[in-house]
């Protein structure tokens, strides 16, 4: 039932491979990393929220899974203490704009903001310095990549 729900609430995403951003390397907007075991990883966008995030969350510790949460700043204001769980945890956090916009139509200064916005919020709960970013809507362009200074991880 929790499976189900997991996908059904959040659209879980399966990437190729589990890395973090330490062992990441971004050349060009593409992220690159060395040959190693291929791995599924679970990846969750759009929370935290309180009703479903911390469900999830439980499920995932049943099972000793971690997973990569693409957090938006405006629910990780709603819910700092499911992001403080979400770390102490031991999954990996990464960003997904302030109040999840299409990225491609702002300027460089709007896209800062809802970066470093996102990422401040974070890092004062977490103390995490380096984020991996998903554009909301899997939307990017060349002027995205070189402005976002960190991996972008698509689907």
């Amino acid at each position: 039932m929790v499976s189900a729900i997991l996908f059904l609430l959040w659209g879980a995403v399966l990437l190729w491979t589990v890395v973090s951003p330490h062992k990441a390397q971004q050349v060009d907007g593409a992220v690159t990393v060395e040959e190693a075991e291929k791995l599924v990883a679970l990846t969750f966008d759009d929370g935290p929220r309180l009703t479903t995030t911390s469900p999830l969350l439980d499920g995932l510790a049943e099972r000793g899974v971690h997973a990569t949460f693409f957090l938006v700043g405006l629910q990780i204001e709603k819910y700092p203490q499911v992001v403080t769980r979400i770390a102490r945890e031991g999954h990996e956090i990464g960003i997904h704009t302030y109040d999840h916009v299409q990225v491609t139509g702002l300027s460089e200064q709007e896209f800062r903001q809802q970066l470093d916005r996102c990422r401040t919020l974070v890092r004062d709960l977490t103390g995490q310095e380096e984020f991996f970013f998903r554009p909301p809507y899997g939307l990017t362009n060349e002027n995205i990549c070189s402005w976002a200074e960190c991996p972008i991880i698509l689907w």
